[in-house]
């Protein structure tokens, strides 16, 4: 396991660093008997596969829909080649990247992904915060919602440019084979192609990614942080006494570690809203974000309301932190260090990691000096 910590330094910024790996197997196992390894077959490489595989690089590598071409004409030509190993797997992948299904989805793909594309990098930067966070996954489902009511209109463009494409790589415009009985569902109505694409490839694709947005940002867990959020001063210009009752209850229920009393914590929203209704009338700038509001939180005045303000600054949004440090760990954990230890491995990827800090060479040659070595040399 990747363990990262995410914090807010004296200045009031965020920073989520790599701190080191954690072995989960010896700790989870230690002293424990434990079960040969299963033998796992290697999956079955499909044409269906290797076109996800082509459309996760294309979108990896935010490649133009026009080098399509010159894939095709690569594994054609490979698909001639004597050999024959590769020759059959291009023969595969040829198939798969040259039938109607591909090419629309690919459009489709590429639509919806551009919307969402944004927030990915934003999110996986270091000094996101949950109140830019909410208000950038709220923008990405208004969008796919504004999407799927004119779906009809977005997908005949879409189309057009899929029969362009199709008709300059030859590929023949058709639809998949319907079977006569269906068992698990029916066959679905559609009185042309057009129509037929949009049910079948675009239309989903919308629902999914909107369902599954809702479902990872608008949960009931996320629902907390999100009361919390209504301690961000442009938001408690405007709170209500049913919604200060619910954020009582949920400090309460929830945040009893803090040892926050909740007759002092009501008056210091009661003071904090004035204290900001104030500064609106004065025409003073109004905090939008959590660091803002830390810095203008009094450790005095308002120190269950500050603690608060902190927790809301120092939950992940992401987690690349943790995504990079295992990618650092495939580059570092090779062969030749095949028998290298935890701490070893973790000083190493600490190094590999923060490589802006700078390391004085002497200092570590004169911890080096310190520690004897306990070799025997025999004469």
């Amino acid at each position: 396991m990747s363990l990262i910590l995410r914090y807010i330094d004296e200045k009031n910024q965020i920073f989520e660093r790599f701190v080191g790996f954690l072995n989960c197997h010896d700790k989870s196992y230690d002293n424990a008997n434990v079960d040969e390894e299963l033998q796992v077959s290697e999956p079955k490489l499909t044409g269906e596969k290797l076109g996800d595989i082509v459309i996760f690089i294309l979108k990896s590598m935010s490649l133009d829909l026009e080098n399509c071409v010159e894939i095709i004409e690569s594994l054609t030509d490979i698909s001639e080649w004597t050999d024959h190993i590769s020759s059959s797997k291009a023969k595969t992948l040829l198939m798969a990247v040259t039938c109607c299904d591909f090419i629309i989805t690919l459009f489709a793909l590429t639509d919806v992904l551009s919307v969402t594309l944004p927030a990915s990098r934003l999110l996986q930067s270091y000094n996101r915060n949950i109140t830019e966070a909410s208000d950038i996954i709220d923008g990405i489902i208004l969008n796919l919602s504004e999407k799927r009511s004119n779906c009809e209109s977005d997908f005949s463009q879409l189309f057009e440019q899929s029969k362009n494409l199709m008709n300059k790589l030859d590929i023949d415009l058709k639809l998949t084979r319907i079977a006569k009985r269906q068992t698990q569902r029916s066959n679905t109505p559609a009185q042309s192609l057009e129509e037929y694409y949009s049910r079948v490839i675009y239309i989903p694709l919308l629902e999914n990614i909107s369902e599954d947005l809702q479902s990872c940002f608008l949960n009931a867990k996320t629902k907390i942080t999100f009361i919390l959020m209504l301690l961000i001063p442009s938001n408690v210009l405007n709170i209500s006494n049913d919604k200060k009752h619910e954020l009582l209850q949920t400090v309460t229920n929830h945040y009893a570690y803090l040892d926050i009393n909740i007759l002092e914590f009501q008056g210091e929203i009661e003071l904090w809203k004035t204290k900001w209704i104030e500064s609106k009338n004065e025409c003073k700038k109004i905090p939008e974000n959590v660091l803002e509001s830390i810095t203008q939180s009094n450790k005095i005045l308002f120190p269950g309301i500050r603690k608060i303000l902190i927790i809301l600054a120092t939950l992940p949004v992401s987690v690349a932190s943790a995504e990079r440090s295992f990618s650092t760990l495939r580059r570092l954990k090779t062969w030749l260090r095949s028998q290298i230890g935890q701490d070893g491995l973790t000083g190493l990827a600490l190094l590999h990691v923060h490589r802006d800090i700078e390391l004085d060479a002497w200092k570590i040659i004169d911890r080096f000096a310190e520690h004897k070595r306990f070799k025997e040399f025999v004469l």
